[in-house]
């Protein structure tokens, strides 16, 4: 909850005021990103994703028991980036449905395998233009940016090797590979940063 409100800030500035606007989040976790941006947006219809079933099941539980209208937030699915994007909602969402794709705190994670499926979900769920929203700690060409996140990659390999904080450089070339390229980098409290990727 505490990178809330400046992960807001940025979405205003990347998701237009006007018309149907359709987000998609990647690693929802337990929803609580999704439910308070969703209050900032009328015009935007918000679909939640983990690859946790229980994190699911948490969402399910915390938009039951809202008292707020959640009318813009459908019903949270299943998702695990590393499987084909082909098979991700079973049909629900043709090709180039999202206007916007938002994933908070996944790739420094998860498998690399998770980040290459974010990509390429992406250039097949995106619109001709449509933003691909990434937010967590990375290596920006090289650079740790502080201590803290050099000691915070270390962490997270010695629980496992395939976790760690991402390049950007990295996710250029996937990028890149999927028909995206690099916009812009926001710098974010606690040594953080919001990448924007649009979408040829």
């Amino acid at each position: 909850e505490r990178n809330r409100d400046p992960i807001l800030n940025v979405l205003k500035q990347i998701i237009s005021p006007d018309g149907l606007v359709n987000v998609l989040e990647i690693a929802s976790g337990w929803g609580y990103h999704v439910t308070y941006f969703a209050k900032f947006f009328d015009n935007v219809k918000w679909q939640p994703t983990d690859g946790d079933q229980s994190c699911v099941n948490k969402i399910n539980q915390k938009l039951a028991s809202s008292n707020k209208n959640n009318s813009n937030i459908s019903k949270p699915l299943a998702i695990d980036a590393t499987t084909n994007h082909c098979v991700w909602f079973n049909g629900m969402y043709q090709r180039c449905h999202f206007d916007c794709i938002l994933c908070i705190n996944m790739t420094h994670i998860s498998k690399w395998q998770a980040t290459e499926g974010l990509f390429s979900g992406s250039n097949y769920y995106l619109k001709p233009n449509g933003s691909l929203v990434i937010y967590g700690p990375f290596i920006v060409y090289g650079d740790f940016i502080h201590k803290n996140n050099i000691s915070f990659d270390k962490q997270l390999k010695s629980q496992t090797l395939e976790w760690g904080l991402r390049d950007v450089s990295q996710l250029n070339k996937v990028a890149e590979d999927n028909g995206m390229k690099l916009e812009k980098i926001f710098d974010m409290p606690a040594n953080n940063k919001t990448l924007i990727y649009r979408k040829h």
